[in-house]
């Protein structure tokens, strides 16, 4: 017959899967955080770029207006 486990023994061995599971998501862990890091460059430069965008579009309107 199976001896049960106790709950010192049980609590160990969770713990060591545990650690394993987290060892195994380590280098998704690191990729989504560099993921995450790009998009946030991507983010800055995009609302960089619409900045300039909207700045060139008011500068050409005011030239127009005194081209007329």
């Amino acid at each position: 017959m199976e001896k049960q486990m106790t709950r010192m023994e049980f609590d160990e061995r969770m713990n060591a899967i545990n650690v394993e599971q987290r060892k195994a998501a380590q280098p998704f862990n690191d990729r989504l955080q560099s993921i995450v890091a790009e998009k946030a460059n991507i983010n800055k430069k995009v609302a960089e770029l619409r900045a300039e965008s909207k700045r060139l579009g008011a500068e050409y309107e005011m030239y127009h207006q005194q081209c007329r």
